[in-house]
């Protein structure tokens, strides 16, 4: 074989070789693609149009993140809150200040830490703040309950909405044969296909916001 020959046979296999890696290589990413859609199919959250609503600015959601107090953090104290309007923009959002000692930030599940509270809006202002964003509004949120119990507050009930006891939100016990409430994550995940919500440290903006879209796909049946 000439050295030319050699030459040419070389080429064409160095040419081949270069085609067919970037073939596997092409072939690896349309994988990982149509993978990662079966596997995955929601995580790449597409953005929910906001319903037209000729009322909206009549609703409001509320989200609160708790601390714990007293002998082993057992009893909760207010330590943020977060008010989301129809449209999901935040209107309200504070870190408040909590008087007595804190013996359980609750930083899993709260999302709060020490420095967090420090410069934090004093309690009776903030309660002030917050009835009277309140007042007159149809509120939203999931555990209703809990958060005006720590903010010391009291809001009629024919304008609550709390997706916690809504009956379609929840599911029949298996062995007590009641009504149950459900998690926030599975409602979020199940209803508005999103996979990672709060699969870290709870954020009340997160959570008001979420609540707000679920309450969007029920609120015409619901009013």
């Amino acid at each position: 074989m000439t050295a030319v020959t050699f030459l040419s046979v070389l080429s064409i296999s160095m040419g081949q070789m270069v085609v067919a890696l970037l073939m596997i290589v092409l072939g690896m990413l349309v994988f990982i693609f149509i993978w990662k859609d079966k596997r995955f199919p929601l995580t790449r959250q597409k953005k929910r149009k906001i319903p037209h609503c000729d009322r909206k600015d009549s609703y409001l959601s509320m989200d609160c993140e708790m601390v714990g107090v007293g002998p082993q953090g057992r009893k909760s104290a207010l330590a943020r809150v977060s008010i989301v309007n129809w449209d999901l923009e935040v209107i309200f959002d504070t870190y408040v200040q909590v008087m007595d000692r804190v013996t359980d930030y609750r930083t899993p599940v709260s999302g709060i830490r020490k420095k967090d509270l420090i410069g934090g809006m004093n309690f009776r202002l903030c309660r002030q703040r917050v009835e009277s964003i309140l007042r007159g509004k149809v509120i939203i949120g999931h555990g209703l309950e809990n958060d005006f119990n720590a903010l010391r507050y009291i809001h009629p009930p024919n304008m609550i909405r709390d997706t916690s006891q809504y009956r379609p939100l929840q599911r029949l016990g298996v062995e007590s044969g009641k009504w149950q409430s459900r998690k926030l994550r599975d409602l979020v995940k199940e209803y508005l296909g999103n996979h990672t919500f709060q699969q870290g440290e709870h954020d009340s903006i997160h959570d008001a916001k979420a609540v707000m879209e679920l309450y969007h796909l029920f609120y015409r049946e619901w009013e």
